[in-house]
């Protein structure tokens, strides 16, 4: 083999030579072929966006890798590894900051390729898009590396759908400029987000929404349902790897109920699923299986015509394994379990119709965000200002009914969000968790210690916070 001449290149620590040591941000054997320059464009629509396109002279495997000028490339992100000889990969980088970047691989043969270390400068954040403050001791060191949360404002009640990096950085936004998405989730086969937004000023609509995070542009496909409260959920039915499956989401309906003699139109909420082609199912009703009763809670969120507000439904989970959906209801405090298939409550836990034994515990709520598998639900649980907020999973024994506590977290008592909260447990038992309208993001590891922290503008609100591996 014909050894390259030992010329350091341009911006790098190491030389083309065999047996070099380069500074990568991944491990390489000790030849490396070269590639040619990679073609990067920045997105007009996003700053942090870019594509970064490769003419190969043969076949390779490869991925691209990025992060701050003069930052430590094992700190780098990476795109999702492809194939091929015309080759594209999407960079999310971080705003108004020179970033460093190279496309790293293999070629059929096994042996390492890679292009020249090249840099670019983002242009700073469009005005409006938040940040965090991750300037304490802790980090969320080991997550992500990527989170997509919804940055919600009080007033006038907009949002911002932000995917951040652990410190805290945004790399991909959207500004739906039309109200509040209280719900943004991952779909992590097709690399998109969907959701639920809703216009709270006007009562005009509600929507539920795909949208690419991959670019060009910023373009959200909705389908109009009935007022879509906080959360959805994506089913397993898609009809292939490239396309979507049905969304079920929690919506608002009208009907005139009869209360203490008195008639009135009451909100209460439905479980609908939207499939691919927009056609709506609705599979359970609270006016066929709860019973209305007067609460103060009502008059929570009166909707713009003024009806009182029954149910609040905030919060939407599936479990494939049952074919059960779980429903929390913010105004009777509830938790109702669903069978898909006949849309029959299976059990009300919490609230009026509570059919649960909590033991020693208090219960739950309001609350938010609920999460069921392995028998144990998982859940925010709002509670009031003097208690202040907590995380909770109880270990549920359906047959017995009983519901026992058997973990919970909350920073401190002073730590109260008012609205939203979300609780994801992860694979080696610590936590990710976001704290509503307090605008923070907490991990917890397995032993319930605080292990990170991100904490955004007290007057902007934390929606559903999902961990991101690889983004598309």
């Amino acid at each position: 083999m014909r050894k390259k001449s030992a010329t350091p290149r341009p911006g790098a620590s190491g030389t083309w030579c065999c047996g070099a040591t380069i500074a990568l941000a991944m491990a390489l054997p000790a030849c490396v072929r070269p590639l040619p320059d990679a073609a990067l464009t920045l997105d007009p629509d996003m700053v942090t966006r870019a594509t970064l396109h490769l003419d190969a002279p043969y076949a390779i495997t490869a991925h691209a890798t990025w992060g701050d000028e003069g930052s430590d490339p094992s700190t780098w992100l990476s795109s999702a590894e492809i194939s091929g000889s015309n080759l594209d990969f999407n960079l999310y980088l971080h705003a108004g900051v020179s970033s460093s970047y190279q496309i790293v691989g293999v070629d059929d043969a096994g042996r390492a390729v890679q292009t020249p270390l090249a840099k670019v400068t983002t242009d700073d954040l469009p005005s409006g898009i938040p940040s965090f403050d991750s300037t304490i001791d802790v980090t969320l060191a080991g997550l992500g590396p990527y989170l997509l949360t919804s940055a919600i404002s009080a007033v006038p009640g907009d949002t911002i759908v932000m995917i951040v990096t652990t410190d805290g950085r945004p790399v991909w936004y959207w500004q739906p400029g039309d109200g509040v998405v209280p719900a943004a989730r991952y779909d992590a086969v097709t690399g998109q987000i969907y959701g639920t937004g809703f216009d709270e000023r006007s009562g005009a609509y509600a929507y539920v929404f795909t949208l690419p995070i991959a670019g060009p542009g910023v373009k959200p496909t909705k389908t109009e349902v009935d007022w879509a409260h906080h959360d959805a959920v994506m089913l397993d039915d898609r009809a292939d790897e490239s396309s979507i499956g049905t969304i079920a989401v929690p919506v608002t309906v009208f009907q005139d109920v009869t209360v203490d003699g008195t008639t009135q139109s009451v909100a209460g909420d439905e479980v609908v699923e939207v499939a691919a082609d927009g056609s709506q199912t609705t599979v359970w009703s609270a006016f066929d299986h709860l019973t209305p009763a007067v609460d103060d809670s009502w008059n929570i969120s009166p909707f713009p015509s003024h009806q009182p507000d029954w149910t609040h439904a905030n919060g939407l989970y599936y479990d494939p394994s049952e074919a059960a959906y779980y429903l929390s209801l913010w105004g009777p405090h509830q938790v109702v379990k669903i069978d898909r298939a006949t849309g029959e409550t299976v059990w009300n836990m919490g609230g009026p119709e509570n059919e649960f034994d909590f033991g020693t515990d208090a219960g739950f709520g309001p609350q938010h965000a609920p999460d069921f598998s392995n028998g144990k639900l998982r859940i925010f649980d709002n509670r009031n200002a003097t208690l202040g907020s907590r995380a909770c999973e109880y270990t549920v024994n359906e047959n017995a009914r009983t519901a026992t506590l058997d973990w919970s977290f909350s920073p401190d008592t002073t730590q109260w969000a008012l609205v939203l909260g979300d609780v994801n447990v992860r694979d080696d038992g610590s936590h990710l968790l976001g704290w509503g309208s307090s605008g923070d993001i907490f991990s917890v590891d397995a032993d319930n210690h605080l292990a990170g922290f991100l904490a955004l503008s007290k007057a902007l609100a934390i929606g559903q916070v999902t961990e991101i591996a690889v983004l598309p």
